[in-house]
Formats: structure tokens, C-alpha cells, sequence
């Protein structure tokens, strides 16, 4: 439509510069009935710091044993889903791609949201949050202000070589302060959780019963989606 109208004003200045100007108050005032709504989620996006934009229409593959009703009601924040949402997967299976995914949808739909890695997070934690970000040239989301907050790499290889095992994340969640870990509680998480190439069911089981314990949420209160299937590079950003 902004392409369009720029045609219009641009070919008519053309023919007389009066009638340009015209049109140019006219169509200016056509984009400021979309633009509210268009602006609105254009700041919600942004403050969400995602890396990048990505639909969840756009992914590929199947999303595990959550249904898409689940999937929706989560990003929706409504108040009969899960609390908490674990996605697993392999690598190249697109577990950040959903991640940010939900991200997208709920920040479209004007809630806040904000991404972050899980070394990044643990820096947040110790910052004021009485104050607002300012970060890359744009204001942030604080990460105990949002409706949703997502989690990114939270297992990455360690120096020998292997991912970090739920037992060493849970021992950083529990050295949360007293205050903080209250405001994690109150929050929707997405915790994005890597699988080596061969992994056995009980390491999901695992990191369910850790996330259960560490955020003292009842298991079938935590979504868990396990990303199996490679996705083709030219669907990577």
C-alpha cells in the first residue's frame, strides 16, 4: 500500500505539482488508519530484542506432541495454558527458528516478549530493572516485565565437548536470587534445550523433572515439544 501510494504522489508530480501535493495529503491520510495498528506491532516487535522475524506458519516440520491449539493458547498467554514450554531438538532441526517463532506471534499480537541466550539471561538477572533498556539503538523489554520470555541455547557444548547436562542448569537456576527466581515463577518461559545425535527418552524425562522442580511447576504444566526431523537450510533466516 506505502509502495503504491509513493507511485501515485511520484507519477502525478509529473503532471502538476499542486495535484501531487493533493494526493499526498489525501493518501497521508489513508496510512495513518493502518498505522497505528502497523506501528503498535512494529515497537512490541522490536522491544522483544528477537534476532529475527519467523512465522510459525513458516515452520516446516511437525511440532512434537503439542497440538496447534496448545501452541496458540501459549503465545496467546491465555490463562489455561501451559505455563512453561521446553523445545527440544537435534541440531538443524529449527528449535530456535519456533522459539522465536512464538516469539513473533505473541509480540504481533501486542504482548510483551523478550530473547535472550541463557548466558545472556543469567547477566540480565543481575542488572536494575527499575530502569529501561536501551540496547543496539532501541528501547528493550526488561526480561521481569514481559508476558513471555524465551530462552535461547540453554545447553550449549561445554570445554570437553558435551552439552551441558540439566543438572548444571539447574544448580545456576537455583543460585538465583530469592526475588528474581519469584519473578522467573510468575513469568512464561520457552527454554530451548539441544539433544546430542543419540539421546534416550529418560534425558527428556530428566529435563522435565528438572524444570518441574527448579520453576515449582507441576510437570503437565509444562509443555515439552522434541524437534526431530532436519529442516532444509533454505528454510534457515
Amino acid at each position: 500500500m506505502f509502495i503504491s501510494f509513493g507511485i501515485i504522489v511520484a507519477y502525478l508530480s509529473f503532471v502538476s505539482l499542486i495535484i501531487a501535493l493533493c494526493s499526498f495529503i489525501v493518501v497521508l491520510a489513508l496510512a495513518m488508519l493502518p498505522g497505528k495498528y502497523w506501528m503498535a506491532k512494529k515497537v512490541c516487535f522490536q522491544q522483544a530484542d528477537l534476532p529475527y522475524q519467523y512465522r510459525l506458519s513458516d515452520f516446516p516440520a511437525d511440532i512434537g506432541k503439542l497440538s496447534v491449539g496448545e501452541m496458540i493458547d501459549f503465545y496467546k498467554v491465555k490463562p489455561n495454558s501451559f505455563n512453561h514450554l521446553i523445545i527440544f531438538g537435534k541440531r538443524q532441526t529449527g528449535k530456535s527458528n519456533m522459539a522465536i517463532g512464538i516469539g513473533t506471534e505473541s509480540s504481533f499480537i501486542l504482548n510483551k516478549v523478550r530473547f535472550a541466550t541463557y548466558f545472556n539471561f543469567l547477566q540480565l538477572v543481575d542488572e536494575d530493572t527499575s530502569k529501561r533498556v536501551y540496547f543496539n539503538g532501541k528501547y528493550i523489554w526488561n526480561w521481569n516485565e514481559v508476558e513471555i520470555l524465551i530462552i535461547d541455547d540453554v545447553n550449549p557444548v561445554s570445554e570437553q565437548g558435551e552439552l551441558i547436562k540439566p543438572i548444571d542448569v539447574a544448580s545456576s537456576i537455583n543460585s538465583l536470587k530469592n526475588d528474581t527466581k519469584e519473578e522467573l515463577l510468575n513469568i512464561k518461559t520457552v527454554w530451548v534445550i539441544g539433544l546430542p545425535e543419540t539421546y534416550s527418552d529418560s534425558l527428556i524425562s530428566d529435563w522435565h523433572k528438572m524444570f518441574s522442580e527448579c520453576l515449582e511447576t507441576e510437570m503437565n504444566k509444562i509443555g515439552c515439544v522434541v524437534l526431530t526431523k532436519p529442516i532444509s537450510q533454505a528454510t534457515l533466516p
